[in-house]
């Protein structure tokens, strides 16, 4: 071996031990890989054609005349997916072998609890115009998103199972932790024996969407998965049927004429729909009152009059479309604001959320 090559190796194995030892990501600090790519994500969650938004508000009554907003996706269908047909809605299906409502179909998302030692230096304030995460909070992360992938056959997700209800894993955070240090979801499964116990799960729907919608008045916050920010919305606790097995959805009437066609106010717009109720609301007779998992349901209205208060006998009258969509009723709508029960968790990053 010659002189130049032995320098060369020794170059180069002097180069290594210098960035081992000086490795400015290690596992407690991984790096920001930018915004997630979404140009595959399935099609409720991103804009549609002619740029509309699938979480524009809309109003709809609530057990009674009360109007609320309901921010909702679209692409609702669960028709069974394949690669001609691929998932275009979070609570897809591919026929006979998966069930979206099934509890054991749920993946993971670990949310971190208490304080972290903040990154941004004494007296740091967030500026949401210079900085795209805060330095001061620990984002989640996410195990999936809805991505479909060609080779998944049709389905979202890296591994093809991926769910909008998912079983958030509490973490306490050690007094040392440095804010925003964790920024995959492998790297905190691994920790979560050792420094990031395990402390708490629930189930929540936390709806992905596309970074072009994560903007006013969508009530988004921010995650991470694989080192990239990934947008989301909470949309709060799913309860379960009595079995345990499966989740709970809550009814979404759509008031239609004799005639199946949708039934048309004064002004010749289409009703709004009725929802049940309300996050927080107790359950009725031992059924839960409000679900972010909302069943498309038709209920004929005959005459002029339209029902608006969905504990009328009316009601009771629904057809099920087994048609499911993510959806959560928040406060009065104005123009410009959309007042959404979760908006402002902890998890908020500052900017869009309301």
């Amino acid at each position: 071996m010659s002189i130049c090559t032995d320098r060369k190796n020794l170059l180069l194995l002097c180069t290594l031990a210098v960035l081992a030892a000086c490795d400015p990501y290690p596992d407690q600090g991984e790096f920001l890989a930018g915004p997630v790519f979404a140009q595959n994500f399935i099609a409720g969650v991103k804009p549609q054609m002619g740029g509309a938004n699938p979480f524009q508000p809309t109003l709809l009554a609530v057990r009674g005349q009360a109007l609320f907003s309901l921010v909702i996706t679209r692409g609702t269908s669960t028709t069974a997916v394949s690669s001609a047909g691929p998932a275009t809605s979070p609570f897809w299906t591919d026929g006979t072998k998966r069930d979206p409502l099934l509890v054991a179909n749920a993946q993971q998302v670990y949310a971190f609890d208490g304080p972290c030692q903040g990154t941004g230096g004494e007296g740091y304030v967030f500026n949401p115009y210079q900085e795209i995460i805060r330095k001061d909070k620990q984002y989640p992360v996410f195990q999936d998103i809805p991505e479909v992938l060609s080779s998944q056959a049709g389905k979202p997700g890296r591994s093809g199972a991926y769910s909008a209800v998912v079983q958030v894993v509490h973490l306490a955070l050690p007094a040392d932790f440095p804010c925003q240090s964790v920024k995959r979801f492998a790297t905190a499964k691994a920790r979560s024996t050792n420094d990031l116990l395990s402390m708490s799960t629930e189930y929540r729907l936390y709806q992905v969407l596309d970074p072009a919608l994560a903007r006013p008045p969508t009530p988004y916050q921010l995650g991470f998965f694989d080192q990239l920010l990934v947008p989301f919305i909470d949309m709060g606790p799913v309860p379960l049927t009595a079995d345990g097995s499966h989740f709970a959805s809550m009814p979404l009437y759509h008031l239609v004429d004799p005639m199946g066609a949708a039934k048309l106010g004064a002004d010749g717009s289409p009703l709004p729909p009725v929802a049940v109720g309300q996050p927080g609301d107790p359950p009725v007779m031992g059924v839960p009152a409000y679900s972010p998992i909302c069943l498309d349901a038709a209920v004929t209205v005959p005459g002029q009059d339209a029902p608006f208060d969905a504990s009328l006998p009316i009601f009771q009258t629904a057809k099920a479309a087994k048609t499911l969509s993510s959806c959560i009723v928040c406060g009065p709508q104005n123009p410009d604001n959309v007042l959404c029960p979760f908006g402002q968790s902890y998890l908020s990053s500052g900017f869009g959320a309301l």
